[in-house]
């Protein structure tokens, strides 16, 4: 949560300006709130917590879940409510929209990976003893890779949720998994700081391990870096030459959830535990390229659509927030 670090506050305004909020007054030893760019849509009461958010392939829905089990998909770009149900028995670890946006994938903390309809309907599921804490999708490589408690990273065929392989690293819970198609290479984070490359059918590699657990973990398109998040920092591992970069950001606290958008020229991020900060920043540089409307509480998840026209995010206030990154007479590089 964004915080004013004061000794004393006199006067305060808030004024709105050309789609920008900026906390104005007579401030004793503090330090200004930064102009940000505030939701076009606020669902206050979406989910008890909120854990995760993804938009459809087409830019048309956006489907949230939570704490609760319960998925909820929204209509883009109004954001009026659609359709609702209970998909799962604890959190929502995982979604990604398939087959032309007419089937969903989703992964739970109550250890099952489901298959519906974009309607609702259980196509497949499947049941493992170990909670699913992170999960990636590839439809091209028929794919779904999920990271557990207990330390086991396990990929399973899609069309079938017939698992191929899993392994395990040592007994530490996963935190963050990534898929990178190009190089058919798994990556996972774990609780006691480790970040481990599975290539297909091959050994596994120890990267170097990052100053903080790394809670989220993420591929550029080539293959070559692999970028992850952790305690007020992004980590970059150049992973030809092995070698991992600390970059400093703005966010004041854990960065949970990233994604790399704008032709991987900017990094959307979310951060939770003493900041709930949203932004765009550069990810070679961690400098910070637009600045969205805090949460109320700590930051769980962030999802841009395909096309850069939407972003949509959620967390522990139990809200789910929407921008229109794009609109008519407004292009995403516009400040």
């Amino acid at each position: 949560m964004n915080r004013l670090l004061c000794s004393g506050v006199t006067r305060v305004k808030i004024f709105a300006l050309s789609g920008y909020v900026l906390l104005l007054g007579a401030l004793t030893g503090c330090e200004l709130v930064k102009p940000f760019e505030p939701a076009s849509i606020i669902h206050e009461d979406a989910h008890g917590g909120g854990s995760i958010v993804e938009f459809n392939a087409k830019e048309t829905v956006l489907a949230s879940g939570g704490w609760a089990g319960i998925i909820r998909l929204w209509v883009i770009p109004d954001g009026s409510a659609s359709l609702q149900w209970q998909a799962h028995k604890d959190e929502i670890t995982g979604i990604q929209f398939i087959a032309e946006d007419r089937k969903m994938v989703t992964a739970s903390y109550d250890g099952s990976i489901r298959v519906w309809t974009s309607e609702g309907a259980l196509l497949l599921s499947s049941q493992v003893m170990q909670p699913v804490r992170s999960m990636a999708v590839s439809e091209a490589d028929n794919l779904v890779v999920t990271g557990h408690v207990g330390g086991f990273v396990r990929m399973w065929q899609l069309d079938s949720l017939k698992l191929i392989q899993s392994r395990q690293t040592r007994n530490s819970d996963i935190r963050a998994v990534a898929w990178s198609a190009k190089k058919q290479t798994v990556a996972s984070s774990a609780f006691d700081g480790s970040v481990w490359l599975w290539p297909k059918e091959k050994q596994s590699i120890e990267l170097e391990a990052p100053s903080s657990d790394a809670r989220t973990l993420t591929f550029t398109q080539s293959g070559d870096t692999l970028l992850g998040g952790g305690w007020f920092h992004v980590f970059k591992w150049d992973l030809n030459a092995q070698k991992l970069t600390i970059i400093e950001t703005e966010h004041a606290g854990i960065i949970r959830n990233m994604q790399l958008v704008e032709n991987e020229q900017s990094l959307a991020t979310i951060s939770r535990q003493t900041d709930s900060a949203v932004l765009f920043i550069d990810p070679n540089t961690g400098v910070v390229q637009r600045r969205f409307q805090s949460h109320d509480l700590c930051g769980q998840d962030v999802t841009v659509s395909r096309n850069n026209r939407f972003m949509a995010s959620t967390s522990d206030d139990a809200s789910v927030r929407i921008w229109w990154l794009k609109s008519p007479n407004r292009t995403l590089n516009e400040r």
